[in-house]
């Protein structure tokens, strides 16, 4: 579905959602969620196509009856609205994952009759998670603008992916972030794209922060109404 108007306004680390979006996890598309009860499924319209179409790849790349067992375990994407999530005793959760464009991912853990983990997990198998990757960047919904992700992980992808064309497209868009080496932290743009989300894209100053912009409310939307967060209005 693709809608008329934005979705994410301001920045990813102090922004909210509109219309938001909810993941529903089925059959089809293996997907699990990491905290069901928590309301924190949901994004802009590209991240829950995105999503859903990585779990189908998912599905179909482990379709054999002894692999029926590996899904796609999704984390924190944005609560209905946005905002700030909640972390433990009451302090912030994340520094981003206010606008619906950015999501926690756990590995591709792919072994033959048993089942993927339902909580994130250090260990890290190179070959399945590279391949995860290809189909992250080349997913027809969203474009991706960096994958945060422990530098120990992107050396073992680097290793898996010698020889492959694909790694001088993506592999300079995976970036060493501290905190990240139990799952992988996707950001995306407003829509379908190439990575990076420009031509003259620069993943190395994408952080889990971002500087505050300036944007243009709708006119249903009421600033007065929206999570805390200073929201500017251009001439």
């Amino acid at each position: 579905m693709t809608r008329s108007r934005g979705q994410a306004y301001c920045t990813v680390n102090n922004g909210f959602l509109a219309f938001g979006r909810r993941l529903i996890p089925t059959d089809e598309n293996r997907i699990k969620l990491r905290f069901p009860g928590r309301c924190v499924e949901f994004g802009t319209d590209p991240m829950i196509g995105m999503l859903e179409w990585l779990g189908r790849r998912v599905n179909s790349g482990y379709s054999a009856p002894e692999v029926k067992g590996v899904h796609l375990l999704v984390g924190d994407i944005s609560s209905p609205k946005g905002g700030c999530l909640a972390g433990r005793n009451g302090l912030r959760g994340h520094a981003s994952h206010t606008s619906g464009q950015d999501v926690d991912l756990g590995f591709i853990s792919a072994y033959e009759n048993k089942e993927s983990p339902n909580s994130y997990v250090k260990h890290f198998d190179g070959k399945p998670n590279w391949w995860f990757m290809k189909q992250v960047f080349r997913n027809p919904y969203a474009c991706v603008k960096v994958v945060f992700l422990d530098r120990t992980h992107i050396r073992k992808l680097a290793k898996a992916a010698r020889g492959d064309e694909d790694w001088q497209k993506f592999g300079r868009f995976i970036r060493h972030s501290k905190g990240h080496h139990n799952h992988f932290h996707i950001r995306i743009g407003d829509g379908p794209g190439p990575a990076g989300c420009q031509v003259d894209a620069h993943p190395e100053l994408e952080t889990e922060d971002s500087v505050p912009m300036e944007v243009e409310l709708p006119d249903d939307v009421d600033a007065n109404r929206l999570p805390a967060g200073k929201i500017l209005k251009t001439s």
